[in-house]
């Protein structure tokens, strides 16, 4: 059998920009790779499983349809659909543009996102094509969600004396998993797949459960790019099956009363439970391998940075009330992300594409430092070509595939006219854009703490935004807590002003509240608010300090 490739891609914020550059580079070096080599040669890689979380669960989406739908556009490292969504498309200007009636939802605007998916993730997609030469004619996919609402397992139990008759437990981590296979005519079907429990076997499998389509997908993948607050999280119908048949929307609208969404539930960043899903490869992996030879089998990991393990918090440290509340809260959310998987060893073993936090601008300010400039976007995705390549010339993926540099696409700079000025100068070649941009992807320690300070970081990438970009992005802030501030006021604390039992003495009472605070209150707290917000706006964004200590 030809080698088969499973590849997991993390979220990432904007850095879905370097991951579609070490996925562009993979793409080609495997096309390359297969060119001379006939569909029944054991030599021949083929990507059969891709599954993301947050910004690769959008990825993996994209990659699928056009891996088995390819219209030509892959091949282009500048103007192909990753380069084009994560580099060209993705921008703070249209992020910021929310309605002042939806900002109540989100920091930035889910829209532009939308908008984005629909483009290079269509309902239909783009005749001719035909399967990608990296491309497995099946191609599993499987993204990581986050249910916001729950869903709940019933435990029965025999006999309680509390007089109950079940013991309740909520479910939060939810999935999304379906084969798309291209037929012998050309015709892509897609089909979800459910988890099963073989009684006899006691064990679980996936099986096909319904037909299902691009734009479902496409809403599955936004949905766990939404990273929270930043993006609004998005209402999905979801039809229950298998192991999450309690995960269905008619029972949340019928046994739950849940009339103003339908029954539909709200789902936020697949990256809160399983950022890295390895997990969810290996489990279609066992599955569709189960009678063959694994030593044919292959793992890839693609994302920013190395996974690594939380710092034991009382390391060398008392256990004091407040390093116990660190270790609490550190704990809680650390064991909501482990993974039962990794105490287990992967045959085959896992590959992997990472980066250092030092390499890439997009990780400054949490990752969302991507979002500023086109600039820093196409650096990064310039980046994870070199990592790619770096890591299939060194000979660590030498089993995988050969790879033969000359005849891959060059490293270049794309970014032209006011876009691709760096400090000034209009740059033409890579090589010159990275000697200039590598300095902003410098972390910068604070030598008292002895600890990342990011929000130097940020000043420092600042300079390098263009002027108009930073006026708008104080404005937007300053409108959000203005926003905010009315928000609260409104929603919240007007109506607990309001109450009274109805005698004149109390209405009186409750009137002079709400005078108060529409009158003294909440002027005071916006002028206090916006002294503050505008003190840090003109020192972080407006015109930031120059770090000569780097």
């Amino acid at each position: 059998m030809s080698r088969k490739l499973a590849i997991a891609i993390s979220g990432a914020v904007s850095l879905g920009s370097y991951e579609s550059g070490v996925m562009y580079e993979m793409l080609e070096a495997i096309s390359v790779h297969n060119r001379n080599l006939s569909d029944e040669d054991d030599r021949r890689v083929e990507i059969d499983v891709i599954t993301g979380a947050s910004a690769g669960g959008m990825t993996a989406c994209m990659l699928a349809q056009h891996l088995l739908c390819d219209d030509g556009t892959l091949s282009d490292p500048y103007n192909n659909p990753l380069y084009n969504s994560w580099v060209r498309k993705v921008d703070i200007l249209e992020l910021l543009k929310v309605s002042r009636e939806n900002q109540k939802y989100s920091l930035l605007d889910s829209n532009a996102v939308d908008k984005i998916g629909t483009t290079y993730i269509p309902d239909q997609p783009k005749e001719p094509h035909n399967l990608h030469p990296s491309a497995a004619s099946k191609i599993q996919v499987g993204i990581a969600m986050s249910n916001l609402n729950g869903f709940t397992y019933d435990v029965p139990i025999r006999n309680s004396p509390l007089n109950s008759n079940s013991i309740g437990y909520t479910r939060y981590k939810d999935q999304f998993v379906c084969v798309v296979n291209r037929l012998a005519t050309g015709e892509v079907t897609l089909m979800e797949k459910s988890l099963e429990l073989a009684e006899e076997a006691r064990e679980t499998s996936w099986r096909d459960f319904r037909t299902t389509s691009w734009s479902e997908l496409r809403e599955i993948a936004i949905s766990s790019g939404a990273f929270p607050l930043a993006f609004r999280a998005k209402a999905i119908f979801r039809i229950g099956a298998g192991k999450f048949l309690k995960r269905d929307s008619e029972r949340q609208k019928k046994v739950k009363g849940d009339i103003d969404r339908e029954g539909k539930f709200l789902y936020s960043d697949g990256g809160i439970f399983d950022n890295e899903t390895i997990g969810l490869s290996k489990s279609l992996v066992d599955q569709t391998d189960q009678n063959n030879d694994s030593s044919n089998r292959y793992y890839l990991f693609v994302a920013p940075g190395k996974r690594e393990a939380a710092k034991d918090p009382f390391l060398n440290r008392d256990d004091n009330l407040f390093t116990t509340a660190i270790g609490i809260f550190g704990a809680i959310f650390g064991q909501s992300r482990f993974q039962d998987w990794s105490m287990d060893i992967l045959k085959p073993p896992v590959y992997s594409i990472t980066s250092t936090d030092t390499k890439l601008i997009g990780d400054v300010f949490s990752a969302f430092a991507g979002f500023l400039e086109e600039k820093f976007r196409a650096y990064d995705y310039n980046i994870g070509r070199e990592n790619a390549r770096n890591e299939l010339m060194n000979g660590s993926l030498t089993n995988l595939l050969t790879y033969d540099l000359a005849k891959m696409p060059p490293i270049e700079w794309k970014v032209t006219g006011e876009k691709g000025q760096i400090k000034g100068k209009s740059v033409k070649s890579w090589e010159e854009a990275k000697t200039l941009l590598s300095p902003f992807a410098e972390v910068i320690i604070d030598e008292k703490k002895k600890q990342r300070n990011q929000l130097k970081e940020l000043q420092n990438l600042m300079q390098e935004v263009n002027k108009d970009t930073r006026h708008e992005i104080a404005k937007q802030l300053t409108s959000r807590l203005d926003y905010l501030i009315d928000f609260i006021n409104d929603e919240y604390l007007k109506p607990l002003d309001k109450k009274n039992d109805g005698s004149v003495l109390s209405k009186l009472g409750s009137w002079l509240k709400v005078i108060r605070r529409e009158w003294i209150g909440r002027p005071i707290i916006k002028i206090v608010l916006w002294y503050f917000l505008e003190t840090w706006l003109e020192k972080n964004i407006l015109h930031p300090s120059i770090q000569e200590k780097r």
